[in-house]
């Protein structure tokens, strides 16, 4: 495409032009200016109206300057919060254009394709230098404004802290580090550790449970996991102290193959981003921003916010799982199903009970 500019003191006029369409740009400088367009017969009329679109301007006192250079030469990318929603504002220097667009983070974490409806400017300025001064003044003002700039695809760490709405959603949650060490903090699978006069935790008719896990949490203490899969009441978990020696299963039991925890990592979560979108929904349009995505945590853990993998029981105000286990077909579920075992302690009694879920 094909371009001719002109300016006088106050305004810029642009023809673009490329076979048979025409679209002209009229408009006061450091606007975006109204845009015209016209489709001729043959590019051969294109041209020749082009010409005396051109000369028309040079009789009204416009002077004809270079050929706009289209390249990229001037893009600062800010990170930033629209709400509770993590958006992107990119401002870019082309020629004579200036130009600032807020874009919202898709689920994907790139940024949306269509410019959020009226946060976007293009506008021609009377040199590459003003519009690189226009630019340097917009990215100062996001800079005071608490955005923060990026390089790449925004992660949490990037954006400035997160709003208040946002933080009083934040609770402490502590994730897995699978290894093998001489003094764990846990384990998946494997056997339990009873105490001698203990006998093996059974459920409904006196059917044995299997033994899921033994964790430490950091403010609970040690305690054991055991599971009935063919209860579907409460009682389908047990959960019961550490005893000093490990106890060998009977035949008839199923034993797991075993994940040593070698130690709890401490961070702090958000919600999963179903219960963000129903907790926001006029924020959320679409799917979950990629770095709030991310500030969630799927997996085992003690803690944090459940993530269920069917509709949420507590709608929305699900209180901190005393441990949340993830089990792939090869562990503790049955079948060939994604499952988790969500864990819960109750505030008044203080009693045990636990949700399962599978796909």
């Amino acid at each position: 495409m094909r371009n001719r500019r002109f300016v006088d003191d106050e305004r810029f006029a642009e023809v673009w032009w490329h076979g048979p369409s025409v679209e002209t740009i009229r408009g006061k400088l450091g606007t975006r200016g109204r845009a015209h367009t016209n489709d001729l017969p043959t590019a051969a009329d294109a041209v020749e109206w082009v010409e005396v679109w051109c000369n028309k301007r040079l009789r009204e006192g416009f002077t004809e300057t270079a050929p706009d250079d289209q390249k990229l030469a001037f893009e600062q990318l800010l990170a930033g919060w629209r709400g509770v929603v993590p958006a992107v504002t990119a401002i870019r220097v082309r020629g004579v254009e200036a130009s600032l667009a807020v874009s919202d983070i898709d689920a994907e974490g790139t940024l949306a394709s269509d410019l959020e409806r009226g946060k976007d400017k293009v506008l021609t300025m009377a040199s590459s230098d003003a519009a690189t001064q226009w630019a340097n003044a917009r990215v100062k003002e996001r800079r005071s404004a608490g955005d923060t700039l990026i390089t790449g695809e925004p992660t949490l760490s990037d954006l400035p802290p997160l709003p208040k709405r946002l933080a009083a959603l934040l609770r402490p949650v502590w994730l897995p580090v699978f290894d093998s060490v001489d003094r764990p903090v846990g384990w998946t699978g494997g056997l339990p550790m009873l105490d001698p006069t203990t006998p093996w935790p059974t459920g409904r008719g006196d059917r044995p449970l299997l033994f899921i896990a033994a964790l430490e949490h950091p403010k609970e203490g040690w305690f054991q996991l055991f599971f009935d899969p063919e209860d579907e009441t409460e009682g389908r978990v047990q959960v019961i102290g550490l005893g000093s020696e490990t106890r060998n299963a009977s035949s008839r039991i199923r034993v797991f193959e075993r994940k040593t925890v070698a130690a709890w990592r401490a961070a702090t979560e958000l919600p999963a981003p179903g219960s963000l979108r129903s907790s926001f929904p006029r924020d959320y349009q679409g799917g979950t921003p990629r770095p709030l995505a991310a500030a969630h945590h799927y997996g085992t853990k003690l803690g944090g916010w459940p993530s269920w993998i069917q509709d949420d029981p507590f709608m929305g105000d699900s209180p901190a799982p005393l441990a949340q286990l993830y089990a792939d077909p090869h562990d503790w579920m049955w079948g060939a199903d994604l499952g988790k075992l969500y864990v819960f302690r109750r505030q008044r009694s203080g009693s045990v009970t636990a949700i399962v879920q599978h796909s």
